[in-house]
């Protein structure tokens, strides 16, 4: 069944199998930016538990994403890459990654919704995958006939990405502590997996 998204800043590991599903994947194009959201939020496992990070933007929840500008009053993207260093460095794959991610960063996007694709993309590099995407041409509020995942970009409804779906646990670095953490971003899997993230995305797509 085909599947409507949104666009995530990175995305969680479900929103990276639900790609992997059968069926076309549809991205969201044209509905209005809303705080609290993945859409410029990302959650990564360090050594003191799970963190967020949040790219700052001037927008209000009447505006279009695609539209959405981010504040560079501060210097949120080495906050960004430093905490990735620190969460990652120990694990398996981060220094094969880490300089592709920063060369993103320094493209210094004016909009949230270039960002967001540009790391899509650079993810589906990685992954050694082709993109299956297409964007709406409209918004429609109740759409017909596809598999309405929009919600899940917000924070407290991530599981909603889970539908059709199987957690497969993977090597994490701090997993000794704090157990396996379901739901993390796509980050923790490539960091910690390398080119085998793509088959655990594969495993969880297939429910198997």
């Amino acid at each position: 069944m085909d599947k409507l998204l949104n666009l995530p800043y990175f995305g969680s590991v479900y929103h990276w199998a639900q790609l992997f599903r059968q069926g076309n994947n549809i991205i969201e194009a044209h509905g209005n930016y809303l705080r609290r959201t993945f859409r410029n939020r990302v959650v990564i496992m360090s050594a003191n538990g799970p963190i967020a990070l949040t790219v700052p933007v001037f927008s209000s929840n009447d505006a279009p994403y695609v539209q959405t500008r981010i504040n560079y009053s501060t210097d949120w993207a080495s906050e960004h890459l430093n905490a990735f260093r620190s969460a990652y460095n120990a694990s398996p794959f981060y220094e094969f990654y880490e300089d592709d991610f920063a060369a993103i960063y320094q493209r210094n996007n004016v909009f949230l919704w270039q960002l967001n694709l540009d790391m899509m993309q650079l993810i589906a590099q990685l992954l050694q995958i082709e993109l299956n995407v297409t964007f709406t041409a409209e918004y429609e509020k109740q759409p017909s006939q596809v598999l309405d995942l929009r919600n899940g970009i917000g924070h407290n409804s991530n599981h909603l990405l889970a539908q059709g779906v199987i957690d497969v646990a993977y090597y994490q670095v701090f997993a000794q502590k704090y157990g396996f953490q379901k739901g993390m971003s796509v980050l923790d899997l490539l960091f910690n997996m390398g080119p085998e993230a793509k088959l655990v995305l594969m495993q969880m797509a297939r429910g198997e």
